[in-house]
């Protein structure tokens, strides 16, 4: 009878240390998922950037000036631009408050880093940089 009461305690022990317990766990969002089809703009409307949490066309940029508007669209992974010329992002960090890539073009040796961070809820820092929210959606000619 001993051992059969023994049995269950560690049997309820054993169950109740190895069950999944949520509380410990963050809920954080990274930052690709909290400014998921979100945009910025900066320098008096020339600039703008779209964020979306996939793999295709995960950024967009869109720059304007007296000639028009240029804009990009990165994909992760290898691609190829607009321009026909191939590339490949490299997601470094993307955390609750940083997102950190490479663009490395087929031509490039280092390629180039782009330093992202949240600065709130409605700006973020782009390689020192402020860009406040926008209500634009993305729209590019």
């Amino acid at each position: 009878m001993k051992n059969l009461f023994l049995t269950f305690v560690f049997s309820i022990l054993i169950i109740s240390c190895s069950s999944d317990d949520d509380s410990n766990q963050t809920n954080e969002q990274t930052f690709l998922e909290a400014f998921n089809g979100k945009g910025f703009e900066c320098c008096d409307g020339d600039e703008y950037v779209y964020f979306y949490n996939t793999t295709t066309n995960f950024v967009k940029i869109i720059e304007y000036d007296d000639s028009g508007s240029i804009c990009y669209n990165y994909s992760i992974g290898d691609a190829i631009d607009e321009e026909g010329d191939s590339y490949k992002v490299t997601i470094n960090v993307n955390t609750s408050t940083k997102l950190n890539f490479t663009i490395k073009y087929a031509n490039d040796s280092t390629g180039s880093t782009y330093d992202i961070v949240k600065l709130n809820d409605s700006s973020i820092s782009i390689d020192g940089t402020t860009f406040m929210l926008t209500s634009d959606p993305y729209s590019c000619n």
